[in-house]
């Protein structure tokens, strides 16, 4: 994930660069108006199959069933794509705003059948938690798109083509993941199965469409009240604060089947345990690069664009803010999903996504003629507000929800990790203040000064230790991940079987 994220950054470089913010913006829109209809591909579906493939249940089974659900899905979410482009032209008489713009949608309908097809594996993947089959596939996407994404921005192919990257990097993707799971056992579809899967999935089918809705309401918004330019500075940043979530979606997909099984085996203590090391190590990650994001904005998306940095700087200090609430919102959320309390993460999302996308409504618009309503007009940062405070109401929920069933408390060290960013991130600011930082060279070289004050100072209050720094040191190694990936694509002996 984080390699894509990585991957993903040059990318966005070129486009900005070459293409300007408003073909980027296109991208986020196509992106997210079909992203809309995908809800439908999941419905907690995903969850379901994860959670029941964790407990032991009869895996052959279990992707039989769960594959036939997703085909199903697939087929009425591309039909509701096209039906609603219909009612958009045809009925309301409306169109859009490029000739682009409708061919693009055309492309993210493939886009998410395919996504929705390699989510099988995938689901599989991380309920067994077969961390190297789960991430490979992700790693490979962004190594096919990228290189064409530069190739098209180069050669000033159009935005057309540009859409076309991110679908050939999604078919790769899909056709990875399959390799990869050419082995496992897929039997026919089971009523009995599947009625398990819906009384799981039905919970939290509301709140995890609304939570999709609310990720991509944002930027529908922003393109019909602001246009695609704007879009673009508003996707552009929150691609660039994505590296902070990834690391904490990465760690809670791991979490989840996890604690599935010490919730099946009543170990609590092992529950709180867990949840308290997760924070921590996304706490040590996540602190050090907000705090960047927040210190140095303009510098940081001036390696980009200029119109970009003029414009989306303080953006991109709220989505700091904001991505950090966020990675604790989803250990905890994930925490009482391994519980089995999708009721009360059903109830959180749909009341948080719901103050997002009423402050959406209320900050972003600069008016509704048609009520003959004056908003606040706050475009992109209207939005990121809006997705910050849903955040933090969010984590409070989730926390007092946690502490109320599996008596959770709050990982005291993570103040060491703020009043470490605090400290570093002072040095940088008044270092910013005397000296210019544009370039990409400076803008890195102050990063890593940041990183290794934050570094320092938790190390002489001995929060950092040579045990952390090898954990980290292994992660980032290629040669252990090579060998990891290795030994666990070769293990195929225990297909089928129920985990001990």
């Amino acid at each position: 994930m984080v390699v894509g994220a990585l991957l993903g950054t040059i990318a966005m470089f070129f486009i900005f660069r070459y293409m300007g913010s408003g073909a980027y913006g296109l991208i986020g829109f196509g992106l997210s108006i079909v992203g809309v209809f995908a809800i439908i591909m999941s419905l907690g579906f995903d969850s379901a199959h994860v959670k029941r493939v964790s407990e032991g249940q009869d895996l052959k089974s279990c992707i039989g069933t769960f594959l036939v659900i997703k085909l199903v899905l697939i087929g009425i979410m591309a039909g509701a794509v096209l039906l609603g482009i219909f009612f958009w032209k045809a009925v309301l008489g409306f169109g859009f705003e490029t000739p682009d713009s409708e061919p693009i949608i055309y492309i993210f309908i493939l886009y998410y059948a395919v996504l929705g097809i390699a989510s099988v594996p995938l689901a599989t993947y991380s309920a067994r938690r077969e961390t190297a089959k789960q991430q490979l596939p992700g790693m490979i996407e962004p190594l096919v798109r990228v290189p064409i994404i530069i190739i098209v921005a180069l050669g000033a192919f159009g935005v057309f083509a540009l859409a076309g990257a991110w679908l050939l990097g999604v078919v790769a993707l899909m056709i990875v993941s399959l390799i990869l799971f050419r082995k496992y056992p897929i039997g026919k579809f089971d009523r009995g199965l599947f009625r398990q899967y819906k009384n799981f999935a039905a919970p939290i089918a509301i709140s995890s469409s609304v939570r999709v809705l609310n990720s991509y309401v944002d930027k529908i918004m922003l393109q019909l009240f602001w246009g695609s330019t704007y879009v673009g500075y508003y996707f552009g940043v929150q691609n660039l604060t994505k590296f902070l979530v990834l690391m904490a979606l990465a760690v809670s997909m791991l979490l989840f089947p996890t604690l599935s099984q010490h919730h099946a085996k009543e170990e609590y203590g092992e529950v709180r345990k867990l949840t308290g090391t997760a924070e921590r190590y996304v706490s040590l990650v996540i602190m050090p690069i907000a705090m960047l994001f927040i210190v140095i904005p303009k510098s940081i998306l001036g390696i980009f664009d200029g119109d970009l940095a003029a414009n989306g700087w303080r953006t991109l200090q709220i989505m700091a803010f904001y991505s950090a609430v966020f990675c604790f919102y989803l250990i905890f959320m994930n925490q009482l999903m391994g519980v089995d309390k999708p009721r009360s993460v059903a109830k959180v999302g749909v009341s948080m996504s719901a103050i997002n996308i009423i402050l959406n409504l209320i900050l972003i618009p600069k008016d509704i003629k048609s009520l003959g309503l004056t908003l606040f007009g706050l475009g992109p940062e209207g939005a990121a507000i809006a997705t910050l405070i849903s955040a933090v109401y969010g984590l409070v929920m989730v926390k007092i929800i946690t502490r109320r069933i599996t008596e959770t408390k709050w990982n005291p060290r993570i103040l060491l990790h703020i009043g470490a960013a605090l400290f570093a991130g002072g040095i940088i600011y008044y270092l910013s203040s005397i000296v210019v930082i544009d370039s990409w060279y400076e803008v890195g070289g102050t990063a890593l000064l940041g990183i290794g004050i934050y570094v320092g100072f938790l190390a002489l209050l001995r929060e950092f230790t040579k045990k952390d720094l090898k954990f980290f040191l292994d992660i980032l190694n290629p040669k252990s991940m090579k060998d990891y990936v290795a030994s666990e694509i070769k293990d195929k002996n225990n297909m089928g079987k129920k985990e001990p």
